[in-house]
């Protein structure tokens, strides 16, 4: 357990290098100094075996549900000694302008302003630090994120994005020492094209003083071997390049990810393993990657294909096995309605 706060430990101090915020509580051992960037060969987290969070595809901005939620997160952390960190993603639907001010369109249910996802999230951490006690030790990763699937994916919204990050870090952290907010999009390259991508993801990181963390895919991307070049593009927006990817995950400023490794034959985690050798030698630098995403909640109440029904120990086996490494989190998707 020792070894395991170590690491997690580690990950808090290489958010707080790179944010410029005052570090938790933590540590010194393992703690890796951070230079230009994010800075670190790979993100230290979580030992293997994980316990799997639930983050969530929202519908609501309900506070109590969100307190049930994490509630319910604080508690099975505070179950489980060796599993006492996570990375929690709250996805809030595409973010578009409505008679002139920014709001969420929770998958295209009934809008919501930034002042109700701030407020919704902020359940979420209070109700969290309630229920984690008296587990000290315990912390949590937790990303406030739009999607390129609704909405806009341009440079406004991006900044409007990391504008709301600022505010969530904010309402939460005084009063939630043990959980971290960071701001988040689900960039999926079906969706987006790469130069409206880029535009996002540069403006965000031209507001934001903390990293952004993609929740989203590399739809195009090669599976059986490193990309060459214009061979990411997806059926929808063929332009995407493997420097494009590069750009919006880590070349356009501090950047986690912590993608979807839905489909069971393998082929999401093969792709990023890609990437991330492309990163590597194009650049010298490596994907920051936090760790995987399954969706066996979010099937169980909208049907999938078998086909992108990984449960989350197999999402988590198959991007370490490609990466080569031990330590990152899963994280199991599901929809959080009122």
């Amino acid at each position: 357990m020792r070894l395991r706060r170590v690491l997690v430990g580690a990950l808090f101090a290489l958010l707080a290098a790179t944010a410029g915020a005052p570090a938790l509580p933590t540590s010194s051992v393992g703690a890796q100094q951070v230079g230009a960037g994010i800075g670190a060969d790979s993100v230290p987290a979580a030992l293997a075996p994980v316990q799997p969070t639930r983050s969530w595809y929202t519908t609501t901005v309900d506070p109590a549900v969100f307190a049930t939620a994490g509630c319910a997160m604080g508690r099975a952390q505070a179950a489980h000694p060796l599993h006492r960190s996570g990375v929690v993603s709250l996805i809030f639907g595409g973010l578009y302008q409505r008679n002139g001010a920014w709001v969420f369109d929770l998958y295209r249910g009934r809008a919501a302003t930034p002042e109700d996802v701030i407020a919704a999230a902020g359940a979420y951490a209070d109700a969290y630090r309630r229920c984690v006690q008296p587990a000290t030790d315990a912390r949590l990763v937790l990303v406030v994120s739009t999607t390129t699937s609704t909405g806009r994916t341009d440079a406004a919204a991006g900044a409007a994005m990391a504008r709301l990050a600022a505010a969530a870090t904010a309402r939460i952290e005084p009063a939630n020492p043990q959980v971290w907010v960071l701001g988040g999009n689900d960039i999926e390259l079906g969706y987006v094209g790469p130069e409206d991508a880029r535009a996002w993801v540069a403006a965000y990181h031209g507001v934001a003083t903390r990293p952004l963390v993609n929740v989203g895919d590399a739809a195009g991307c090669p599976g059986n071997r490193v990309p060459a070049g214009h061979d990411c593009g997806s059926a929808e927006f063929p332009a995407w390049t493997a420097a494009d990817v590069w750009a919006v995950n880590g070349g356009l400023g501090p950047t986690f990810v912590m993608p979807g490794i839905y489909v069971v034959d393998g082929i999401q985690a093969r792709q990023w393993a890609n990437l991330n050798r492309f990163a590597l030698a194009s650049t010298g630098r490596p994907l920051h990657i936090l760790g995987a995403l399954s969706q066996v909640g979010a099937c169980q109440e909208r049907p999938c294909t078998p086909r992108v029904r990984n449960e989350p120990a197999a999402s988590l086996a198959q991007l370490a096995a490609e990466l080569g490494r031990s330590d990152l989190y899963v994280s199991d998707m599901g929809w959080l309605n009122a």
